[in-house]
């Protein structure tokens, strides 16, 4: 069995780079054969963002909001991402990279967002950190440019876990059998759940009513039969008297 698929990330963002990366995660989303996706990066950097070239020559009215949908099917995943870096991430390369849901990193990566130095804020980048930091961190990320080391990356919560460079390919795999037993109707609600807004009541009756339908599914209630045998044989709990 497939444990993972691997899909590498555009070097420039331009829309013939985007177009491609967005057939190839969407392949990779009906590949039945495979649960998790891997976002990996070229030879000298994971990403280097939008293509500069293409921004100031030929740049078409459409291309920012396209590029955004195409990061919006990144999101909206229903099997679980890991990016798994081992270079330099650069401007809006942070994008895909704060849209997965888990970040290896080897020790040598950098993440730095520059755009401050050609007056632009990275408003798109910016949308996905701040699932991942804290407004105080992104804002020195922003004002100072700096190229942040991979420890210094994870102390900010942007990446989750930082190991040698000999480690990463082993490294990568532990994670994805981790990741693999998570359903589509899990990722989805997980993903629904945490990007809902409101108070404490509010979030949870949106809870509540989830579960409640979710235990009127047939399928949901022979899953927990099995898994309450299951757990017979070892939880003294459940053992019948």
């Amino acid at each position: 069995m497939i444990l993972h698929e691997e899909i590498q990330v555009p070097m420039k963002f331009n829309p013939d780079t985007l177009k491609n990366f967005s057939s190839k995660f969407q392949k990779a989303l009906d590949n039945k054969d495979s649960r998790v996706i891997v976002l990996v990066g070229g030879d000298k950097y994971f990403s280097i963002g939008m293509d500069l070239e293409y921004l100031t020559t030929k740049l078409e009215d459409d291309f920012i909001t396209e590029a955004g949908e195409i990061f919006k099917q990144v999101k909206s995943s229903h099997k679980p991402v890991i990016a798994k870096v081992e270079n330099n991430v650069i401007a809006g390369g942070l994008e895909l990279l704060s849209l997965s849901d888990f970040i290896i990193t080897t020790t040598d990566a950098t993440f730095c967002l520059p755009e401050a130095s050609f007056d632009i804020a990275p408003s798109i980048v910016m949308s996905s950190l701040m699932d991942r930091m804290n407004k105080k961190d992104i804002k020195y990320m922003v004002l100072t440019s700096e190229a942040l080391s991979a420890e210094k990356a994870f102390r900010m919560g942007l990446v989750d876990e930082v190991v040698a460079p000999d480690e990463i390919d082993a490294k990568t795999v532990s994670w994805v059998k981790k990741f693999r037993s998570a359903s589509k109707s899990v990722i989805e609600d997980t993903r629904f759940l945490l990007n809902q807004t409101g108070e404490f009541n509010d979030l949870l009756d949106i809870g509540c009513k989830m579960l409640e339908n979710k235990l009127k599914e047939p399928q949901t209630m022979s899953q927990l039969k099995q898994y309450l045998e299951d757990i017979r044989m070892f939880n003294d709990e459940y053992t019948n008297d």
